[in-house]
């Protein structure tokens, strides 16, 4: 039987377009399987530290409730001493590439696309951010500001535990130990210009 031509195209163009959705539904389920198991290992790898950076602060002397300073810096160069030896044998990082990715992606889907973007670079800001290279187990400088994280952007990270926080440091992102003062990992040029 001979189909008109203009019926024929139609055809093709709805398979065609057929296609394209399954593939798409495709790619998207695949990126999704891809995103799942970032964060579950970015999951694990957090769980880890947290073990680890409790393993070190219970092998130290209790730090009695204190409001002096120096006992506090004490403790907490001892602590992070600790992490930094425990940490030395092998690869302890808890940005691997896909991490990495996964978080840059989310970083910059929330500056182009977000509407709160306008106020998240205002924020960032007012907190003056600098430029400064920092290196994973080093202690965060004491003088150097902890900018404040805009809560909308937070909201595209996964939670940390209490042990450690997400900091901005010019464009990088840091994953810092808060009792430890100490530099668990950095995403390099993970922020936009700002």
């Amino acid at each position: 039987m001979n189909r008109p031509r203009w019926l024929r195209l139609h055809q093709v163009g709805v398979l065609f377009t057929i296609f394209t959705i399954l593939l798409a539904e495709g790619w998207s389920q695949a990126a999704t399987e891809r995103e799942s198991a970032a964060l579950k290992d970015f999951s694990t790898r957090v769980n880890e530290y947290v073990k680890l950076h409790k393993q070190q602060d219970a092998s130290l002397p209790a730090l009695k409730q204190t409001n002096n300073s120096a006992e506090i810096q004490v403790h907490q160069r001892a602590l992070a001493e600790k992490i930094k030896e425990a940490r030395s044998g092998g690869s302890h990082e808890i940005f691997s590439p896909e991490i990495s990715a996964l978080f840059r992606h989310r970083i910059e889907r929330h500056f182009k696309s977000s509407p709160t973007a306008p106020q998240a670079k205002a924020t960032i800001r007012l907190g003056e951010p600098v430029k400064v290279h920092l290196k994973v187990n080093d202690s965060y400088p004491a003088d150097l500001p902890l900018t404040t994280m805009p809560p909308t952007l937070l909201q595209q990270l996964p939670p940390l535990p209490q042990q450690l926080e997400y900091r901005i440091v010019g464009r990088d992102l840091v994953l810092l130990d808060l009792k430890a003062n100490l530099i668990v990992d950095v995403i390099r040029q993970a922020l936009p210009e700002i």
